[in-house]
C-alpha cells in the first residue's frame, strides 16, 4: 500500500504482543506474526537457501525490538542470537516482562545457549512525565539477563551517545551485525 496510515496501522498491529489500552482491534497481533515467522518464513528460507541452523539472529528495533524480546522469552529455541534495538518495553505497562520469570526457569539446563544484545540511544529516555523509560528499561533488563545463567546466556547492553530514536537505526544495525557474527 502507498497509504502511510495503513502502514502504521499494520505495523502497530503486527509488532505488539498485547492489546494496549484503548487499542482494541489495532494492536495485539504480534503472536500471530511470530507464528508466521517461526513456522512459515524460517522453514521456507531454510528450504531455499543455505542456512547455518546453529547461528541464526533475530533483530528488531522499537516495536520490532519488543517482539524480539517476546520471541526470546516465549520461543528462545527459535534463534541463537537476539538483538533488541531500542525495544519498546514500555508497551502495555511493560507486559512483555511478565514472561521473564518463566524464561529464567528454562535457562540453566544446558539446552539453551543464547546471546542477547539490547541497545538504546542517549536521546530516548524522555523527559519528566515520560513513562517510556527507554534507557532504564533496556539497561535494567540487560543487567537482569546477564545475571541469569552466565554459562547459557550472554547478555550485553549498549547505549549510543548523541543518537535519538530515529538516528540510532544505523548504529544499532552495525552493532547488531558485529555482535551476531562474533564467534
Amino acid at each position: 500500500t502507498e497509504d502511510n496510515g495503513e502502514v502504521g496501522h499494520r505495523r502497530l498491529f503486527e509488532l505488539t504482543p498485547t492489546v494496549g489500552p484503548g487499542q482494541q482491534g489495532s494492536s495485539g497481533g504480534g503472536d500471530a506474526f511470530l507464528r508466521v515467522l517461526i513456522e512459515e518464513v524460517k522453514p521456507w528460507v531454510e528450504a531455499h537457501y543455505r542456512v547455518d541452523a546453529a547461528h541464526q539472529t533475530l533483530y528488531g528495533k522499537s516495536l520490532g525490538g519488543l517482539m524480539v524480546l517476546r520471541t526470546l522469552f516465549r520461543h528462545p529455541e527459535a534463534f541463537q542470537t537476539y538483538v533488541a534495538a531500542s525495544p519498546a518495553i514500555w508497551w502495555d505497562d511493560r507486559a512483555v516482562l511478565a514472561d521473564e520469570p518463566a524464561f529464567a526457569r528454562r535457562l540453566g539446563d544446558g539446552r539453551l545457549h543464547l546471546r542477547v544484545l539490547i541497545t538504546s540511544a542517549e536521546g530516548e529516555q524522555g523527559g519528566r512525565g515520560d513513562k517510556s523509560r527507554m534507557i532504564d528499561n533496556a539497561s535494567e533488563l540487560a543487567a537482569r539477563l546477564a545475571a541469569m545463567a552466565p554459562g547459557d546466556l550472554e547478555a550485553k547492553y549498549a547505549n549510543f551517545a548523541g543518537e535519538n530514536h530515529v538516528s540510532v537505526s544505523l548504529a544499532s544495525v552495525g552493532r547488531a551485525i558485529n555482535f551476531a557474527l562474533k564467534p
